[in-house]
């Protein structure tokens, strides 16, 4: 099988209305200067033709903390934020930034009062998890710590185990901080990020395939595997790359899913002018 990582994509319908992506590691790096004036001057170029996609960056950050990354990078403000993991929406409005209430009412029949704190007692007491403080909790995102030496495979029986023992649906999330410290967050079934953008897309009366999602590591894999266009950016670490290589075959996305060779918003760009739309920017 062959990855798309050169040469334009096939044509491809329906045209592109939402791109999405994470912040962390894909248009935001760490290190400072990794993006250039000139990728971000023709990321602009690109949002603002005729046409364009609306921007949605999908992080598991809170709102209060995107906001501020955001303005500090230099990035252009998206039309949407997904935050929490994709337990959250905001959509734009001036200087505003207005909540989902559609949004947040599915999460809420998924998870009644009080589901998060029987969750976490039903994850009391079990080896490799630490709860993060309480600002980074919700009622509808649990997330935990993974200590260096926990069995994330072990984990990803075990935890749905128990929340099947207390009857409490839940998506579980492995992912790496910004620090690259194991994280987990459990999320109520509707939640997450491919799903909170599968709810933008309702919203404007289309479906995944009008979607482009570029991301580089655990949290984003649902969204890059999703059956949408899809990009890892090119410094996604090399186990990530394997994983998803084989979950892509396994599930027949090889022409859906393309492989940047470069990092952070330039490959972002790589894999837009791949798959069609970024030609002339």
């Amino acid at each position: 099988m062959r990855f798309m990582t050169d040469g334009p994509a096939p044509a491809q319908t329906p045209e592109i209305v939402i791109l999405a992506t994470d912040l962390d590691d894909t248009v935001m790096p760490a290190a400072p200067h990794a993006n250039t004036a000139d990728d971000l001057a023709r990321f602009r170029r690109l949002l603002e033709r005729d046409g364009a996609p609306a921007l949605v960056y999908a992080t598991g950050r809170r709102l209060e903390s995107a906001l501020p990354a955001v303005q500090a990078a230099g990035l252009p403000w998206p039309e949407a934020l997904v935050t929490d993991v994709g337990t959250r929406i905001h959509h734009r409005a001036g200087s505003d930034w207005n909540p989902d209430v559609s949004f947040e009412t599915k999460l809420a029949s998924d998870w009644p009062p009080g589901s998060d704190a029987r969750l976490r007692a039903a994850l009391d007491g079990l080896d490799g998890l630490v709860l993060q403080p309480e600002e980074r909790l919700s009622p509808h995102k649990i997330s935990y710590f993974l200590s260096e030496d926990v069995s994330v495979d072990l984990l990803r029986s075990e935890v749905p185990a128990r929340l099947s023992g207390i009857g409490l649906p839940g998506r579980v999330i492995f992912s790496r901080g910004i620090e690259s410290v194991g994280l987990m967050d459990i999320l109520p079934p509707r939640g997450g990020k491919v799903l909170a953008l599968d709810h933008l897309l309702e919203e404007r009366g289309r479906d995944r395939g009008a979607l482009l999602f570029a991301g580089d590591s655990g949290n984003d894999e649902e969204a890059l595997l999703g059956g949408g266009r899809a990009v890892l950016v090119g410094n996604a670490s090399p186990a990530f790359k394997r994983r998803l290589q084989e979950k892509a075959i396994a599930k027949g996305l090889e022409k859906t899913l393309y492989f940047a060779k470069a990092s952070f918003l330039a490959g972002v760009m790589e894999g837009c002018a791949h798959f069609g739309f970024a030609a002339g920017e």
